[in-house]
């Protein structure tokens, strides 16, 4: 399974060791490691606005790029498709507009976003976010995680 990881991400995934070949919760301690198709400009990043859910801000450092990505702009919300190298995998970021993050939460389902991305098509795009990383731990072996109940 390692190789077969390793050949189809292109050597992109960390594989940590563990013990029993077999367990599925392996698949929980791996890692992407990736890197943007089109990086972000470090001397770009700057201290920014950032605007909570309840109208006040927090300075952030907010990386930019002005690029040509899969972009949609929709009533309520954007959304932008952010690739990684080698163009396989993609971030996805749906950006409500301001005062309309509720709105736009209770409408969301897999059926919007699937037609959502059905329809971005390449925008040159001024695009700024949050720098930032991310992660999860999730025990596997927890049927409830998978939705499998016996």
């Amino acid at each position: 399974m390692d190789q077969r990881l390793d050949r189809r991400s292109h050597s992109r995934t960390d594989t940590a060791e563990y013990a029993e070949r077999n367990d599925p919760a392996g698949a929980d301690r791996r890692h992407l490691n990736a890197a943007w198709a089109q990086p972000f400009e470090k001397q770009l990043t700057a201290d920014k606005p950032f605007y909570l859910l309840d109208g006040s801000q927090v300075m952030v450092p907010m990386m930019q790029h002005d690029a040509n990505w899969n972009y949609l702009k929709g009533e309520s919300f954007r959304v932008v498709s952010v690739p990684y190298d080698g163009r396989e995998l993609s971030v996805v970021i749906l950006l409500p507009c301001k005062g309309r993050f509720k709105e736009f939460e209770r409408s969301l389902d897999f059926e919007r976003v699937d037609q959502t991305l059905k329809g971005i098509t390449p925008h040159r795009v001024l695009f700024k976010m949050p720098r930032f990383r991310t992660g999860s731990s999730l025990d596997l072996r927890d049927g409830d995680v998978l939705s499998l109940q016996t």
